[in-house]
């Protein structure tokens, strides 16, 4: 009988290794319950990985790269010719200059409002300002129509500040320098969205001559704010969104734009057309003169990171501190920046500030017979602030 004992006896029968297995079994129940949560995990982990890789919500659809360059164009007012503006993070912005003939005319500089592109009737203010003896720079944001960006149509009010500012300073000192404009005469024009991004760069640049500021963006109004079922469904998207920003993936998340009352949509009003471009009866004219399809693949999207930051966003302290001339234009019958805002901003800010209200809806102002008098009306104040000779007065009433 071996004196050895048991355990001594089963070392020697099955060696040090399978002594060994045994420790190893001893301390299975650990690694059983480790195997237990990664399988219990792993289907959270891969839903993860799907939403933030794969996942897509059904508005994609936004063209990748720029539009092509329009040909210059010439009438007997003056010259239309593209330009090229560098932004500070490398980008370059694509910029309509409307030359008048003759030299140092003095500047308005003019953008689109929320997620547009400037040929949409933007075109036609600039004309006219030519006409009045102005030079004219319109261009499109970073991401937006002839300017480089990725990814596209993104809106962000404090970038499309960037974006005004570099065009202001390009001209101040490339075209001042070229004899196309005076420095000291420039006039900021935004509308809607960019009405309120206007009142933002005045606050910050105080050599402006003036600034008007179209059915301008100050608050939102309550039949505007989402309710809390869109804000469920919005916010899982607005993350996702940013976090393939943070990691950089290419594919980003996409919110409609403009839609009609009770559409998912982030601007609504029954001037719309409906999200996917149905026209009603009511829709403006503003969007049954738009070219189709939209130079540069425009679509009704934009990205869904906008949101994170939107409420960041306060032209009515903007306004507060702007030091020149403003004209704030009202339309009376507008769902999406009602008159009563602007009203109630030019009370507040003092007797810096003018209103011309039309009785019309908000995209009116940019077409038909209320665009003839509120563009004329436009121009008087603008050569006012350019100390240009006009016609008369402005007419405009002050408010206090």
């Amino acid at each position: 009988m071996d004196p050895a004992p048991a355990h001594s006896r089963l070392r020697r029968a099955h060696g040090p290794g399978r002594a060994r297995l045994g420790g190893a079994r001893a301390r299975s129940p650990r690694g059983a319950h480790m195997t237990v949560l990664v399988l219990a995990l792993a289907p959270f982990a891969a839903l993860a990985a799907w939403l933030l890789l794969g996942y897509g919500n059904g508005y994609d659809g936004v063209r990748e790269t720029p539009a092509l360059p329009l040909p210059d164009e010439t009438r007997p007012s003056g010259l239309r010719t593209t330009r090229e503006i560098p932004t500070p993070d490398g980008e370059t912005l694509e910029a309509w200059l409307f030359q008048p003939h003759g030299p140092m005319a003095p500047l308005v500089i003019l953008a689109p409002g929320l997620a547009g592109t400037k040929e949409v009737h933007l075109e036609r203010f600039a004309w006219r300002f030519v006409e009045a003896g102005f030079a004219a720079l319109v261009f499109d944001y970073r991401c937006f129509g002839g300017s480089t960006g990725q990814p596209r149509h993104w809106v962000d009010p404090f970038r499309h500040a960037e974006d005004y500012e570099a065009v202001l300073d390009h001209a101040r000192s490339q075209l001042a320098a070229e004899g196309v404009i005076d420095p000291d005469r420039v006039v900021l024009w935004g509308s809607s969205f960019s009405g309120g991004t206007v009142l933002e760069v005045a606050r910050r640049r105080c050599e402006l001559a003036g600034v008007i500021a179209q059915a301008p963006y100050l608050e939102t109004p309550a039949q505007q704010a989402p309710t809390r079922l869109e804000m469920a469904r919005y916010l899982p998207w607005v993350t996702i969104d940013q976090l393939r920003m943070s990691f950089g993936i290419a594919r980003p998340l996409y919110i409609p734009v403009f839609g009609r009352p009770g559409e998912f949509a982030f601007a609504r009003s029954r001037e719309n057309p409906g999200v996917g471009g149905e026209i009603h009866p009511d829709t403006a004219q503003f969007w049954r003169e738009v070219a189709e399809p939209a130079r540069g693949g425009w679509s009704n999207r934009m990205l869904a990171r906008f949101l994170a930051d939107f409420d960041r966003f306060d032209p009515l302290a903007a306004l507060d501190g702007v030091r020149c001339p403003v004209l704030l234009v009202a339309a009376r019958d507008d769902d999406l920046t009602p008159a009563a805002s602007v009203h109630g901003a030019a009370r507040r800010t003092g007797t810096g500030v003018r209103v011309a209200e039309y009785d019309c809806g908000h995209f009116d102002l940019y077409c038909g017979e209320v665009f003839e008098t509120n563009m004329a009306a436009q121009a008087e104040f603008a050569a006012a602030c350019a100390r240009l000779p006009s016609e008369g007065e402005t007419g405009l009433p002050a408010t206090g």
